[in-house]
Parts: structure tokens; C-alpha cells; sequence
């Protein structure tokens, strides 16, 4: 039986991976994005939050990216308290033709860790931790170097947001 596991494991992993190579890809390899923004809060009493992210990731084929996203997105709310949530989240994007202006769609699913921050009369301070697991689907536009998007995620509790960022990509031109 373990014979037969392992042997099935095999053959999909050597599959994926002819597939995977099995497509010219026309872009680079590598590529990172380094994006900011407005996170809306769906809790009531947060006033405003931003967002700012950074998401290494590798061209699987010309339209397939997957990448590791690292994001902060905080929120103040009227006695000036801060939510802070950095996210962890394997990342995968699909991207719609091959020209300068690509639309894409993508879903993330990951670790996502909750700080609040009170204030005192001169210094801020932690009140409370804990981890979260969340995901989420993300729908945007690629101008060349150029990037937008929006990103509902889906937490536990009072954390659920939508973001909408701008920012850039370093590598992975056409070739």
C-alpha cells in the first residue's frame, strides 16, 4: 500500500511538472510586487485603514504566477486604537493575455496574525495577539511595470477587510 502511495506521488508530481514546462514561458522567471493602499474595515467602528504589501513570485507559465504574499494592513478607530493584521498567504493569479495591459484574478489562503495597539498618554503599547487563518480572491490589472487591485479577505471575527492597492513589479518583463 505505501508502495502504491508513493508511486502515485510520483507520477503527479512528474506530471505537474511536465505540464508546468510544457508552455513556452514569454515573461522572466521571477517577479515581485510592492504595492499600498485603502483596507476597508467591515467593522463599524474603525474610522479608516491602509495596507502595504510585498509578494515575491515565479511565473509558472506565461499566464500562471504563484508567489508568498506578505502584507500589513492596520486600522484606527475613534479613540485613535490601532488593529494591526500581518498576512502570510501562498498566493496563485491567472493572467489574461500576453500583451502590455493584463487582467488577472487570483486567490490567496494562508496565516494571518492579529496585534492590537492602545494608546496611552504618550507611548503605544500591545494589548493582545493571535493568529487567524483567512483567504481570499483578488481581481486587478498588470500595465507593464504598473499594478492595481482589489482584494476582499476573509477572516474570523470583526478582521474581515477589502483592499484596493497600486504599486509596482520589478522583474518578470517579456522576453
Amino acid at each position: 500500500m505505501k508502495n502504491l502511495l508513493k508511486l502515485s506521488l510520483i507520477v503527479v508530481l512528474v506530471t505537474l511538472s511536465s505540464l508546468s514546462y510544457a508552455q513556452k514561458v514569454e515573461y522572466g522567471r521571477f517577479k515581485g510586487d510592492i504595492m499600498g493602499g485603502y483596507a476597508y474595515p467591515f467593522a463599524s467602528y474603525y474610522k479608516f485603514g491602509f495596507v502595504m504589501s510585498l509578494e515575491p513570485k515565479y511565473n509558472v507559465t506565461s499566464n500562471v504566477a504563484v508567489g508568498l504574499r506578505l502584507e500589513v494592513p492596520g486600522f484606527i478607530d475613534n479613540d485613535i486604537d490601532a488593529r494591526i493584521l500581518q498576512a502570510f498567504t501562498p498566493t496563485v493569479e491567472y493572467y489574461f493575455g500576453h500583451g502590455r495591459f493584463r487582467p488577472f484574478v487570483g486567490a490567496m489562503g494562508g496565516m494571518y496574525r492579529e496585534l492590537e495597539v492602545a494608546t496611552g498618554d504618550e507611548e503605544a503599547f500591545p494589548t493582545a495577539e493571535k493568529t487567524l487563518f483567512g483567504g481570499g480572491v483578488r481581481v486587478g490589472a498588470q500595465v507593464g511595470g504598473f499594478r492595481f487591485e482589489i482584494a476582499p479577505n476573509l477572516l474570523a471575527g470583526e478582521n474581515t477587510y477589502v483592499s484596493i492597492k497600486l504599486g509596482g513589479t520589478i522583474g518578470g518583463k517579456r522576453k
